[in-house]
């Protein structure tokens, strides 16, 4: 203090906190600015997770029902390699017709392509909300919808049936195996 009782400091004003904020440097916020900043925040989070469990749940779901088709195509080839050797029968139970193991594998990709194709496209948009790249996991699952919506239209536009058929399953299941360790382990 000085001698007339004066503060050496420079004068400080006081700041009215009901004054709106108008970005100027030192202004303070309006009130619950922050409050409203915090709630966006939580908001976004709380988005985020959604999105991140519909992502995965229908990938999951998608990449669980191409593994039963290619379990069916697999059976569906094997089963047709016994037959044409006129083998006797390995197994305790018998197999299911080579007709209905074909049909089985085309529901089972027919039901889970849908998946896989919400579970892409809320992956992109969680992808592009939170600023992130095209990086290898995006292009080996956009390959593998790619080849199970080839199998769609080969085996409905161009009537493939039988062993084609499920060797496509098969060879789409080997994109399914390249995914998943990357997308686990990324």
């Amino acid at each position: 203090m000085d001698a007339l009782g004066r503060s050496a400091q420079p004068l400080r004003l006081a700041r009215d906190r009901r004054l709106p904020d108008l970005g100027l440097p030192g202004a303070l916020p309006a009130p619950g600015a922050r409050r409203d900043a915090a709630r966006g925040r939580a908001l976004r989070a709380r988005l985020s997770n959604l999105f991140l469990v519909l992502h995965v749940g229908l990938l999951l779901a998608a990449f669980a029902g191409f593994t039963l088709a290619a379990a069916l195509a697999a059976l569906y080839l094997f089963q047709e390699r016994r037959l044409k050797r006129r083998e006797a029968s390995i197994l305790r139970l018998p197999a299911p017709s080579l007709a209905a193991l074909d049909v089985f594998t085309a529901r089972t990709i027919a039901v889970s392509l849908p998946a896989l194709t919400l579970g892409i496209a809320v992956g992109l948009a969680r992808l592009a909300g939170s600023g992130g790249a095209f990086d290898a996991v995006v292009a080996a699952t956009l390959a593998t919808w790619i080849a199970y919506a080839g199998f769609i239209v080969l085996r409905h536009g161009f009537g493939w049936r039988g062993r084609r058929a499920a060797y496509l399953a098969v060879a789409g299941f080997a994109l399914v195996l390249v995914v998943l360790p990357i997308g686990h382990f990324s």
